[in-house]
């Protein structure tokens, strides 16, 4: 049996700028997504998940649906060494939270197939191959909740040319989630629109949150979470002139800053939904507080036979 494993993901910085060359500051979380494989004696394959069911012959893999995260990162892995298996994947969450799930997925579904496949365990190699899954399925994405799940922690992250930077093992965050997600594709699709009507307008804007992103990178790296927290602040008043902020997220940004020992927040995301996230430490309870931290560990891989 296989066992791999990778965590889901949150937006600090850089949120649809990265998609145009700008980079991003994204980190893991402990929410784990974990798929297991065994081989089969036959060629089939079957999945087994919270989100689905299937079995059949990988010519009829389910390429729409809740399924299509694993069926497209099975259909990117060279079937020449692979026979029939069973999959079994287990899921973060059961909300609709977005936190890097489709990506986490991905990652966890190409690392187990890579190793049984023979493959060596290349962390580049996944990240790109992730990354092409994700394109594949959305037509756009910069892959930056990918890399957070291959590598851990908190990286910068930029999509061209791919490469990411390490930045920190842990960093005290809050999340709190809205009650309600649009789809990431939808959310894009909405600001490449506006872009194309208002370029003179949406390219600076577009820059300007790249230049935060690595004002906050430099931040995180100094151990500077005064001046993170002014670099997200900026940012989230970005995010509303993208017109991807709601009325229940800007809510939490408000009341996340007015609460001692937090320095900054902002939405976390593509927008129009999702979370708010905050830089610091606070003894406050919300009820839609999620609790989760920074994850060290990225992508994990392990073999028993």
């Amino acid at each position: 049996m296989i066992e791999s494993s990778a965590p889901g993901s949150v937006m600090l910085l850089g949120e649809h700028a990265v998609l145009r060359g700008e980079p991003a500051v994204v980190a893991a979380i402990t929410a784990r997504w974990v798929v297991r494989l065994w081989a089969r004696k036959d060629s089939r394959i079957r999945i087994a998940s919270d989100f689905g069911h299937w079995e059949g012959d990988r010519e009829d893999l389910p390429v729409e649906g809740p399924l299509r995260w694993v069926a497209h990162a099975i259909a990117a892995v060279s079937a020449e060494n692979l026979g029939g298996f069973d999959l079994q994947v287990e899921t973060a969450w059961r909300e609709p939270m977005g936190l890097g799930s489709s990506a986490a997925v991905t990652v966890a579904v190409l690392g187990a197939l890579r190793r049984w496949s023979g493959e060596h365990d290349d962390r580049a190699r996944l990240l790109e191959q992730a990354v092409n899954v994700i394109r594949t399925v959305q037509g756009v994405g910069s892959g930056a909740d990918a890399a957070a799940s291959v590598y851990g922690g908190v990286v910068e992250f930029t999509s061209e040319p791919l490469r990411v930077r390490p930045l920190a093992r842990e960093l005290p965050l809050l999340l709190r989630y809205c009650g309600y997600k649009t789809p990431t594709i939808e959310v894009i699709q909405r600001v490449q629109q506006l872009a194309m009507r208002l370029p003179e307008v949406m390219n600076p804007l577009f820059r300007l949150i790249g230049e935060l992103a690595r004002g906050g990178a430099r931040a995180i790296e100094d151990g500077d979470l005064p001046q993170l927290g002014r670099w997200m602040n900026a940012a989230q008043a970005a995010m509303e002139a993208l017109g991807v902020s709601t009325p229940e997220l800007d809510r939490m940004v408000r009341e996340f800053r007015a609460t001692e020992g937090i320095w900054g927040a902002k939405i976390s995301g593509a927008g129009l939904g999702d979370c708010a996230i905050a830089v610091g430490t606070t003894h406050q309870e919300w009820p839609d507080l999620v609790k989760v931290r920074v994850e060290a560990r990225g992508w994990t891989i392990k073999e028993t036979r």
